[in-house]
């Protein structure tokens, strides 16, 4: 099964399992061990900023200040529009 599909007859509502904090070090570990795909280095970033996943997918680089090391997150306009 492909990552973040849910299985065959799982409640469209439910959530997905959440890595125990206890772990986070672990999976950084992990993630910068290995090469750096786009997908790890989502996934690091998501560890660094605490954003959820769509907030991370949706990113732009008019967002993200390289010089000041902060993350604009305008994603919360999109909510407000709906």
């Amino acid at each position: 099964m492909a990552m973040g599909m849910r299985p065959a007859g799982s409640p469209a509502g439910s959530n997905f399992a959440a890595l125990p904090y206890a772990e986070a070090p672990a999976l950084a570990q992990m993630l910068r061990s290995g090469p750096e795909t786009f997908g790890r280095l989502g996934l690091k970033f998501l560890l660094l900023t605490a954003a959820r996943s769509g907030e991370v997918r949706g990113a732009v680089w008019s967002e993200i200040d390289h010089d000041a090391r902060t993350w604009t997150n305008m994603s919360f306009h999109s909510a407000i529009a709906r």
